[in-house]
């Protein structure tokens, strides 16, 4: 009974080293998301393990940002001039 416990702590520890590895590797997220998520992980081991492993694995090149500075998600880019013409309120 305790070697299966000590087992099943040493699975669960490696697969939050493992998840905090890919996550601290990820460029995809800003440092202010990658401590929350690192949190998750330590927190609620399994769930938080498998959802942050998941999320930062994700082949998507777009970074994720939680910067207000951005609200229509253009990512820095400016809106070209003369887009929206035409649309009215009526």
């Amino acid at each position: 009974m305790y070697a299966t416990l000590m087992l099943l702590a040493i699975l669960l520890n490696g697969l939050n080293i493992a998840a905090t590895y890919v996550l601290v590797r990820s460029q995809r997220y800003d440092r202010h998301q990658k401590l929350f998520q690192a949190a998750l992980i330590w927190l609620v081991p399994v769930v938080g393990s498998l959802l942050v492993w998941s999320l930062a694995r994700d082949k998507s090149t777009s970074p994720i940002t939680t910067d207000l500075a951005d609200r229509a998600g253009l990512n820095g880019h400016k809106i070209p001039d003369g887009a929206g013409e035409g649309i009215g309120r009526e």
